[in-house]
């Protein structure tokens, strides 16, 4: 497997985690899809402490709602706010913020508990070979990418060279041009 492909596995976990933290977060708590300030108060302190405890990115956050970036990226820039001046939203984030905490070590530890056994079954000789190729297809990618840019500069210098043999030769009648009015004057 490759390593972006481990980021997607990791990444879909993680999401399951989340919605599932928050969908009991929401029922235990009788969280409504309103715009009321004490859901909004349990949604914003969700988003933030995702957006701090997690790698998941906005959009990732934002969906385990419903919502997009922006709802989570507007409830990071109010955590600050909200956070010294409400004492209700302190006490709900405070919450949020441990409960989601735990939810993240045990995912961590189960997380190095399964690499750490894929390590331990894997081969060395496996190993060796899954990196040659990985490294082999790398090389390859970048091969590619550099015939396919000296071929554009070639084609490039070939232009240029068009162009500098007809300035010179639009040098060569403009300077015979000169001369010849030269001469009549």
């Amino acid at each position: 497997m490759t390593d972006t492909h481990n980021k997607i596995i990791n990444s879909l976990d993680l999401e399951f985690i989340v919605k599932d933290f928050w969908d009991s977060l929401a029922l235990a708590n009788n969280v409504k899809n309103n715009r009321q300030r004490r859901n909004v108060i349990y949604k914003h302190s969700f988003f933030v402490s995702c957006r701090e405890l997690t790698t998941l990115s906005l959009s990732s956050i934002g969906k385990v709602m419903g919502k997009d970036h922006a709802t989570v990226l507007h409830a990071c820039r109010k955590h600050e706010i909200n956070f010294m001046y409400d004492s209700t939203y302190r006490a709900v984030y405070d919450q949020v913020y441990e409960s989601l905490k735990q939810k993240m070590d045990e995912f961590n530890v189960n997380l190095n508990e399964l690499v750490t056994k894929r390590i331990n079954r894997m081969e060395v000789e496996s190993f060796n070979s899954a990196m040659l190729i990985v490294y082999k297809n790398k090389l390859e990618k970048q091969q590619s990418v550099f015939e396919l840019e000296i071929s554009n500069l070639k084609k490039e210098r070939e232009i240029l060279r068009k162009q500098l043999k007809s300035s010179r030769a639009r040098e060569e009648s403009l300077n015979k041009e000169c001369l010849r009015l030269k001469n009549l004057v």
